[in-house]
């Protein structure tokens, strides 16, 4: 009997001992995952600024070519007088 409880408290010592790893390496891995995610909420905030300032500019560019149409316009009604 003093036998098979020895054998049974260290079959659950290596059974605890195997958890206890396998919960280092979760937890690692979640530090790493983690990591990952701010990485990437970091890269989709300068992709999402990087947007904005690409509509920005087309914007731009649209009232540019507008005000320039417009003047073409007033050039070519101009010489026609």
């Amino acid at each position: 009997d003093k036998q098979l409880l020895e054998q049974a408290e260290a079959d659950l010592n290596s059974e605890l001992q195997s958890l206890e790893q396998s919960l280092t390496e979760l937890e690692g891995l979640k530090e790493q995952l983690n990591a990952q995610v701010k990485q990437k909420q970091e890269l989709m905030k300068k992709v999402e600024l990087q947007h904005d300032e690409a509509v920005h500019e087309v914007h731009e560019l649209e009232d540019e070519a507008e005000f320039l149409a417009e003047q073409a316009k007033a050039i070519e009604l101009e010489q026609q007088r």
